[in-house]
């Protein structure tokens, strides 16, 4: 073992064996263990170092200690030693190559510490860690010693106030290390600002990307107490400069308060030197029970802490246990149980030289995987009780101790591939290869996801204008001409069920439905024994058709939104027309005409007069002027909703430049005054409607009105009848359809009283419908010929106008001015920076991956 903690080249004395564990990692009942040889012997890892498979051994031993390539793929191989006999799968010895394994872990713990300080674990994704946890005063900083081969600070007082990240790789030459302090949370003074439900005290508001600040470059392995107190100090002094702790010649001494006495903020360690192999993991503050002398908070601030560590799923948590301490009494253990993370925990056994024999046989059963069950099984290890014993040294002390122990040599020899920190340390390097080449895929999608994320956020980011950028406005505003010009214009084909144009038509056939439905209509409720709700009611189911005939009624609900490709018009209300107030229709009664008629004839009755003919048309067109609205309105509305899309489409990467908000600032002007001029001239036509009632075509008005005067006839006739038919069906009398038939022929042969009134009606309503249609299509026809073919025409011209594009205007002195409307915000600009500089990492974070991917295929690393 070299003194840097790397493995010594001196070859020792091996003897070949393999070893058959069942699932519970447990040695097979009628197999007997022996060994002459403990330091660096060759033995199965335990079974869940690979998933799937019965047995794992370290690449390093199987290298030296069988000739395992000869064998075909999954055949058993029988290894014989001096009492014992193992079969082994010829699979499950199958070597990582330790270059490999070092290098290639190296890469892939450098991607996943890039990863998570980018922040990408707030994405949804757990990614793969170590984490040692335990009591205090479990053995947890010698085990940290033993894997990283520093010393911590030991002195009182300093015990771990924060989470520690130590990062392991190898190096060419030399030891160095260097320490970061990660700032993940932020600190909020007075603590009543704090958010306490993330139970950090006055530290909250978790970062999407955690800050990283360099705290110091150490060289001297010695010196790494020292540094590791400086570091905490900072830690726990958020509200003061890391400068005043990392930098000389300021003492550690000098410093007595603190501000907090804990933190969830991480100290990074990243150590290199020849012959360290590639390991990551996280040392968190051991769990303690309430102390005098400690705040009443901390206790509940490092549980809370703890958990966020262990309960992710891709956690692989280390869980330390003094041998001599009952796990049922482990206020870690109970944290791990709590948090369900028993099938990806393993037991580390510290303190072995306090075993006694009393309490053999239940070590043994926990060994074997009988009691208080780790689906990853536990590991013994031995620290020195001298803690200023070097790590070589402690090393070969820990292999001397297992070796001599009485009862780990004896009874418990049988578990021997489990003690020793050598091995813990090639068990988790190789369980880390493992859990981070699984993960692969899920970063790459998730890599993926953010790339399009970033992608789509920098197309509404305005770029630095380059070049001529005159020219460039010039083409799309030409584009954008062109492009609403041809969906303005593509009212062909009428029966097509996409496009612009078939949108506002469909909406426009809804606004002459609308008027012709509420046409005027003969209200036969006064008759005797009929309610109005019954008597419009039976005239509805009636065969003979109503005064709205002419005019079929659709269901306008059904009707969708249409919409063109690829300009989409989501926002855009679906039947205005239909949605508007239906109470319009005017209905007159018979005593109500006959009144006007006597009224306007001095008393004198059967003598018909323009003026009530005129009358009842006024009256029944008050409610264009709403309807008229509601279809303006609309119409407005989705030609405001096409030109957005349309600037959206052509000017997206600018819209949050001040040359767009100009773009839509003329918009809005250029059609609220097209909609000022169309309300006008809707205006306009609406009073010479609501004049006096005239049409040159008589001969329609006349057939009209004599098939609504047949209409209102037979209306009225079957009212009468119905009436009779009550009166006859008094209590429970009921009369036969014969009896029905004859009364309905009874009525009809009857001479009317009614005849002037309902002429005066019929021609009314012959006539509103004329009218109606040609006031929907003067309507219709000045929208589609004027407004929409001035915005065809005239918008683009419009802004170019208001951006300052003139053919008189010096080209020069355009650019320029484009080039100040098109330059992006100092927040825009440092937010294209920055998202650039994510997608260039995260560009580099999947070409490792793939990298990964590649020599894990080439070295068929999927089958370890």
């Amino acid at each position: 073992m070299t003194k840097d903690g790397g493995r010594s080249d001196t070859s020792t004395t091996r003897k070949r064996q393999s070893v058959s564990f069942s699932d519970n990692g447990a040695p097979n009942k009628k197999q007997t263990i022996d060994t002459a040889a403990i330091d660096r012997t060759s033995s199965s890892e335990e079974s869940n170092t690979i998933v799937g498979l019965p047995t794992q051994t370290s690449a390093s031993e199987l290298h030296h200690a069988m000739p395992i390539h000869s064998a075909p793929p999954d055949t058993v191989q029988t290894v014989e030693s001096d009492d014992i006999k193992y079969e082994t799968s010829s699979r499950a010895n199958t070597i990582i190559p330790e270059p490999l394994l070092g290098e290639q872990l190296t890469k892939l713990i450098d991607l996943i510490i890039t990863l998570r300080d980018k922040g990408i674990e707030r994405l949804a994704l757990d990614l793969p860690q170590i984490v040692v946890v335990g009591d205090q005063s479990t053995g947890k900083s010698s085990l940290i010693e033993g894997l990283s081969a520093i010393k911590v600070p030991r002195a009182e007082g300093t015990c771990t106030r924060c989470p520690i990240e130590i990062n392991l790789k190898g190096a060419d030459s030399g030891w160095r290390c260097r320490i970061s302090i990660i700032k993940k949370y932020e600190y909020k003074v007075p603590s009543a600002e704090a958010n306490h439900s993330l139970g950090f005290g006055p530290f909250n508001k978790e970062k999407s990307a955690p800050g990283i600040e360099h705290f110091a470059d150490v060289t001297e392995k010695d010196e790494i107490p020292t540094w590791l107190e400086r570091a905490q100090l900072a830690v726990l002094n958020p509200g003061k400069l890391i400068t005043a702790f990392a930098v000389p010649p300021h003492q550690v001494t000098e410093i007595t308060t603190i501000q907090e006495p804990f933190a969830p903020n991480v100290i990074r360690l990243e150590i290199s030197a020849p012959g360290l192999p590639s390991l990551s993991f996280f040392d968190l503050p051991g769990v303690v029970v309430q102390d005098v002398d400690m705040d009443s908070h901390v206790p509940d601030m490092i549980r809370s802490l703890v958990k966020t560590y262990i309960e992710p799923s891709k956690s692989l948590v280390l869980l330390t246990l003094p041998i001599d301490v009952d796990r049922a009494n482990s206020s870690a253990a109970d944290l791990v149980v709590r948090a369900k993370a028993q099938d990806r925990t393993i037991g580390i056994i510290s303190k072995p030289d306090r075993l006694v024999n009393a309490n053999v046989k239940q070590w043994k059963e926990i060994l074997a995987g009988k009691k208080f069950k780790f689906n990853l099984g536990y590991r013994v290890v031995k620290n020195p009780a001298d803690p200023n014993t070097d790590h070589a040294e402690a090393r070969q002390e820990e292999q001397r101790f297992f070796l001599t122990h009485p009862m780990f040599s004896g009874e418990l020899r049988m578990f021997r591939d489990r003690f020793g920190t050598d091995r813990l340390k090639e068990f988790l390097s190789e369980r880390l290869m493992t859990m981070i080449t699984e993960c692969l895929p899920e970063i790459e999608g998730k890599i993926a996801d953010r790339v399009t994320i970033i992608e789509e956020e920098l197309r509404t980011l305005p770029k630095e204008p380059a070049g001529n950028i005159y020219i460039d406005i010039q083409q799309r505003l030409l584009n954008f001409e062109g492009r609403l010009a041809a969906i303005i214009n593509n009212s062909v084909d009428l029966t097509s069920n996409t496009g612009w144009f078939q949108l506002w038509h469909r909406e426009a056939q809804a606004f002459f439905e609308k008027l012709i439905q509420t046409a005027p209509e003969l209200d036969t409720a006064t008759l005797s024994g009929t309610t109005s709700d019954q008597s419009q009611a039976e005239d509805d189911n009636s065969d003979s058709t109503s005064a709205n005939q002419g005019s079929p009624r659709r269901n306008l609900n059904q009707r969708p939104i249409f919409n063109i490709i690829p300009i989409h018009f989501d926002h855009c209300q679906k039947q205005a027309i239909n949605a508007a107030v239906c109470t319009y229709t005017k209905k007159f009664t018979l005593l109500q005409l006959r009144d006007r008629l006597h009224a306007v004839n001095g008393g004198a009755y059967g003598t018909g007069d323009p003026r009530v003919f005129e009358q009842l048309v006024k009256e029944s067109t008050e409610h264009w002027s709403d309807v008229c609205k509601v279809f303006r309105v609309y119409t407005a509305k989705i030609c405001s909703n096409l030109v957005n899309e349309l600037l959206r489409h052509f000017f997206g990467d600018l819209i949050n430049t001040q040359l767009f908000r100009v773009i839509k600032e003329s918009v809005h002007a250029f059609l609220k005054r097209l909609d000022k001029e169309q309300a006008e001239i809707s205006k306009r036509l609406l009073r010479i409607e609501l004049g006096k009632p005239f049409t040159v075509d008589r001969e329609i008005q006349e057939m009209s009105k004599h098939s609504v005067r047949q209409q209102l006839t037979e209306q009225l006739q079957k009212a009468i009848f119905r009436n009779r038919v009550r009166e006859m069906e008094t209590g429970n009398k009921k009369i036969s359809d014969a009896e029905k038939r004859r009364i309905l022929d009874q009525v009809k042969s009857e001479p009317s009283h009614n005849h002037q009134e309902l002429n005066e009606l019929a021609g009314a309503i012959a006539y509103y419908k004329i009218a109606a249609r040609r006031f929907a299509d003067n309507i219709c026809l000045t929208i589609r010929n004027e407004f929409f073919q001035e915005m065809a025409r005239l918008l683009w011209r419009q802004i170019c106008t208001d951006i300052g594009i003139r053919q008189d205007a010096d080209p020069n002195q355009v650019n320029k001015h484009l080039q100040e409307l098109t330059a992006p915000s100092a927040r825009d600009s440092n937010r294209r920076k920055e998202l650039e500089s994510e997608l260039r990492l995260l560009e580099q974070n999947k070409k490792d991956v793939m990298e990964v991917v590649n020599t894990n295929q080439r070295y068929n690393l999927e089958d370890f």
